[in-house]
């Protein structure tokens, strides 16, 4: 271990059942973080390899924010318990919040928020409804009308990009033993 670093924040105790629940800027100056004990993001800046300096905590407005996405200065938290996006830009040292953003209803056990390579579009797997929710950016920072995809399997869950930008989905499949893909 190279250190531990203070998040300003809170964690439940117990795990979280999402991905991604910290995310690094492409240009690695930028550390985010989930608290879904306090329901808030930490933004940390990176003071070189194993160093990190704390800028900003702030609330997302939503409960318990499990998953976290970072693009250029934009950032979007996903609240698990309260089925929303919070959409933050960083300005200097601080999170500025741009807004919420509802998914695509109430109880959908959404599992991870992240950008396509390009930054034009934000991701959002949703376990209950077995969706993919896509949400084009708009030049304001916030999101559009989302467009949602069924699943190729039940409950998707982590996701990655390709170098070609093709979408990777992991599926769970109800957590059968045995049956994820």
């Amino acid at each position: 271990p190279m250190g531990s670093f203070s998040t300003g924040g809170t964690g439940t105790g117990a795990g979280l059942g999402s991905q991604g629940a910290l995310a690094m800027s492409q240009d690695g100056r930028h550390l985010v973080v989930v608290n879904p004990g306090s329901d808030d993001v930490t933004l940390f800046r990176s003071a070189g390899p194993g160093h990190l300096q704390l800028q900003d905590v702030a609330a997302t407005g939503g409960q318990r924010p499990t998953s976290v996405a970072i693009h250029r200065d934009l950032v979007y938290a996903l609240n698990a318990d309260s089925d929303d996006l919070t959409g933050f830009r960083i300005v200097g040292s601080s999170l500025q919040p741009i807004g919420r953003f509802a998914l695509s209803g109430s109880g959908v056990a959404a599992a991870q928020v992240g950008f396509d390579p390009q930054g034009g579009h934000v991701v959002v797997t949703e376990r209950a409804t077995n969706q993919i929710l896509v949400f084009p950016v708009e030049s304001d920072g916030s999101l559009g009308t989302p467009t949602a995809s069924a699943s190729v399997a039940p409950t998707p869950f982590g996701f990655q990009f390709g170098r070609t930008g093709t979408l990777v989905v992991s599926e769970a499949a109800g957590g059968q033993p045995g049956l994820s893909a």
